[in-house]
């Protein structure tokens, strides 16, 4: 990951933290899709899924879930991602995962 990526990822958190889980979300969704860096890409997308959990959004997690495709090394979360999904009640978008 590069020095940037690290600093945007650090801002997306900080908003997330600071500001509230839309924020955070909003933020993290704008470097998943802006960022060329794959690690970056993935670890915003992870943030933006875990805020969205976290507000119940499940439009806003469908929104995301197609950006996963493209994450094509590294090792992630994702199972700790769908154990998240399922206690917020959003099966479809675990399935989906």
């Amino acid at each position: 990951m590069s020095v940037a990526g690290a600093i945007a990822l650090r801002a997306c958190e900080q908003a997330s933290q600071s500001v509230g889980s839309r924020a955070g979300l909003v933020a993290y969704k704008a470097l998943a899709q802006s960022s060329a860096d794959v690690d970056t890409r993935a670890k915003a997308l992870i943030g933006a899924l875990r805020c969205a959990i976290a507000l119940r959004d499940g439009a806003a997690v469908e929104d995301l879930l197609p950006f996963w495709v493209g994450i094509d090394r590294g090792d992630w979360p994702v199972t700790t991602l769908v154990r998240e999904l399922v206690r917020a009640r959003m099966s479809v978008q675990a399935i989906s995962l």
